[in-house]
């Protein structure tokens, strides 16, 4: 019984750890970066209530764009941490969804 607990737990890491490669955190390095490619951004604030909401739903956002083919990168960035690059986005509210 404790193999299949510790199996269960592996897998769960595996698999956390793939769907956060589905959906990338962004820094400041994506000012420089964004240009080669078309993004999806998700500029949230660690504390609002409906950008946890959105989470789950945001790593299916990008599970599906992966799974499909589509050329379209899906990120995320900490509006409160990067408040320049919130600002240089336009960025007025959280969850705020950018293209």
């Amino acid at each position: 019984m404790a193999e299949v607990k510790v199996s269960l737990v592996c897998a769960a890491v595996f698999l956390s750890s793939l769907v956060g490669a589905l959906v990338e955190d962004l820094d400041d390095s994506f000012k420089d970066n964004r240009m080669n490619d078309v993004w999806l951004v998700d500029f949230y604030a660690p504390w609002c209530g409906y950008c946890k909401k959105l989470e789950p739903i945001w790593h299916d956002v990008g599970a599906e764009l992966k799974s499909s083919g589509s050329p379209v990168r899906v990120g995320k960035m900490d509006a409160t941490a990067y408040s320049g690059m919130a600002s240089e986005f336009g960025v007025r509210g959280y969850p705020t969804i950018k293209l």
